[in-house]
């Protein structure tokens, strides 16, 4: 499809970048799609480093119309053809660039992009961005050039933390709104209150079936575990996922002669900091930066542990909390976004306050100090992600709402 010859799919989903190990939910959510048998085109705005790219994914990329791509040649024929048969709209559209809240060179590149995909993809009746990114930008400008209907899925930074530019615009313009979590649709309506929510709907992303209930791992929490408690945080290195906070809450512990392994799986840009941090403690032999590891290698990893913790400042609902749930491995996990939604407000997992490592130390040590609570809460969550969040199920339901949108 990177040849930019016409496409013939009436649904197509727009991406910033696609695929990358960040959001592997996406490559997830499409294959069980194509399993359906569901038909559609994908399109992202970049492609990915090929490091970025999950060996699994890689056959994938043959399948993705690469906008950045494009010759300036074939730029310019989409420019003088949308020239040629609009003219009017042209005109306005160039001069609808200069009233939004987006870079001009950034809003022209979406402009080109929306240019693109009605040439690609003539026979296009609807298209679907995840995140209010560039991808999203696309698919407002398609409405406002050929009035395609849009919809999209929102997360959880790119509504609720990130700046993102024209946010309202975005929301206002979409034609249908999907959520992975409630609390994504109660902020739109505190912040957002003239946006319609009328027909928005929360469908969550899943995981695949994990194995059945199991009284007790072999690595629960308990008080013939050994003194050494593992934990287990995996996330990108970053702002939003701040393992800063972990590693205080790690200090705390072993000041308090806790002894603690800790390890955080994920590269990032903010590598350098933790390992600083990691020596100002002192806890050169109780947390570990592991750097970045494959889909399997993460699976693999919670059954050696004894406690899953995220202390990130901004989620979605994280997948690798659904994953930890999924296999028994006792959670801790900050009370924000969507997160209360997906431990069932406590019950399935440890709430902690948001940036707050003692709150964090504390949650590890009801859990070391109660294996009973820690035991009734893991077979709580693995029966809440089998009946609310399966891959399969809640894909197919994402599938039916399209299927439905695109024949009206």
């Amino acid at each position: 499809m990177s040849s930019f010859s016409n496409q013939h799919a009436e649904v197509v989903f727009l991406n910033s970048v696609y695929p990358i190990l960040s959001e592997t939910f996406i490559f997830d959510q499409y294959q069980v799609l194509t399993d359906k048998g569901f038909e559609f085109g994908i399109v992202s705005n970049n492609k990915p480093a090929l490091s970025d790219v999950h060996p699994h994914m890689r056959a994938s990329l043959d399948a993705v119309t690469y906008l950045s791509n494009a010759s300036i040649f074939y730029i310019l024929c989409a420019h003088l053809s949308f020239f040629i048969t609009a003219p009017l709209l042209y005109i306005t559209s160039l001069l609808r660039i200069l009233k939004l809240e987006e870079k001009k060179s950034v809003s022209l590149a979406h402009f080109t992009g929306a240019l693109l995909v009605r040439r690609i993809y003539p026979n296009v009746k609807w298209v679907h961005s995840h995140f209010t990114y560039g991808a999203t930008a696309i698919a407002m400008w398609l409405k406002w050039l050929q009035k395609t209907p849009y919809s999209m899925t929102l997360h959880g930074a790119d509504l609720t933390f990130d700046s993102v530019a024209d946010l309202e615009l975005k929301l206002s313009q979409a034609d249908q709104i999907i959520s992975i979590s409630q609390y994504n649709l109660d902020f739109i309506t505190q912040t957002f209150p003239n946006i319609n929510l009328t027909s928005a709907e929360v469908i969550p992303l899943g995981v695949a079936d994990s194995s059945p209930l199991v009284a007790a791992p072999e690595n629960s929490v308990d008080s013939n575990a050994p003194s050494r408690i593992k934990i287990i945080n995996v996330g990108r290195l970053s702002e939003h996922k701040a393992q800063h906070i972990l590693i205080e809450a790690c200090a705390l512990l072993v000041n308090q002669g806790v002894d603690v392994q800790c390890e955080i799986i994920g590269e990032g840009p903010k590598r350098g900091s933790l390992e600083c941090l990691i020596k100002e403690r002192a806890l050169d032999n109780n947390v570990t930066l592991l750097g970045a590891k494959y889909h399997k290698e993460v699976l693999a990893s919670y059954h050696y542990a004894d406690i899953f913790v995220m202390t990130s400042i901004t989620e979605g609902m994280p997948l690798v909390l659904m994953e930890a749930m999924s296999i028994g491995l006792p959670v801790i996990a900050p009370n924000i976004c969507g997160i209360p939604e997906l431990l069932a407000f406590g019950q399935a997992g440890e709430l902690t306050a948001a940036n707050s490592a003692q709150s964090v130390s504390e949650a590890i040590c009801t859990l070391i100090e109660q294996p009973e609570k820690a035991n009734t809460q893991r077979i709580f969550a693995q029966s809440h992600i089998h009946a609310h969040f399966n891959l399969v199920k809640n894909t197919h339901k994402f599938a039916d709402l399209l299927t439905k949108l695109s024949h009206q």
